[in-house]
């Protein structure tokens, strides 16, 4: 389950990025796997600018209906570029180049209330802190700025609740018992009064019927 979340958040990223949706191209949409780890100086040769996606952990599942379990997973999206410029290039962008900020807001705008295709959600995901992992100094004369994007995503745990026994719902029909007040009585066509409602029948009935796909 934490590995399909993982490549969904990839995947959804990745598809925009490849697409040209996102007017710039990212060099590296993929899980973490330690490249931080490396020297960066080869990584952002080759990677950047990167989106990766790491797992940072679960609470702890709490009961849910139908005999689940709900929890949250929080995964990271590390957000890397490099500017030669300056550090006003490195996270706002400049001309040619995308900045760090920028990437962030629309990763964030690409994955934050979506389901992604995953059905043990619980509800849509939902974006959490962003954190500075990286920048300036630290990254010696490199001019590189990374950044962590949480999204929290909240999901059955084990058995998830069945509805494959239930049939569609699409007819409600409700019948009213409403006690006798006033002179309530039935009427024929030509307007002649008649016999006060037998309380043994529903004194309003309503039906509802809700359209279904073909």
């Amino acid at each position: 389950m934490i590995g399909a979340m993982e490549q969904a958040l990839v995947d959804r990223v990745k598809t925009a990025g490849d697409g040209g949706a996102l007017g710039y191209a990212i060099r590296t949409v993929a899980s973490y796997g330690n490249e931080l780890d490396d020297p960066l100086a080869e990584l952002v040769k080759g990677q950047f600018p990167a989106v990766w996606f790491v797992f940072r952990g679960r609470t702890r599942p709490r009961p849910a209906a139908g005999g689940a379990f709900e929890a949250q997973t929080t995964f990271a999206g590390l957000v890397a570029t490099q500017n030669r410029r300056n550090e006003r290039a490195r996270r706002r962008g400049a001309t040619g180049d995308v900045g760090s900020y920028q990437i962030l807001e629309d990763v964030e705008a690409l994955i934050a209330g979506q389901t992604l295709g995953l059905d043990f959600l619980t509800r849509p995901i939902e974006p959490g802190t962003i954190d500075n992992v990286l920048n300036g100094k630290p990254a010696g004369k490199l001019n590189v700025s990374i950044y962590a994007i949480e999204f929290i995503l909240s999901h059955y745990v084990g058995v998830t609740p069945d509805a494959q026994g239930l049939d569609d719902f699409a007819t409600l029909h409700v019948d009213w018992d409403i006690p006798p007040h006033g002179n309530v009585t039935t009427q024929d066509p030509a307007g002649n009064g008649g016999k006060h409602l037998p309380a043994e029948n529903p004194d309003a009935e309503d039906a509802t019927t809700l359209e279904t796909e073909a």
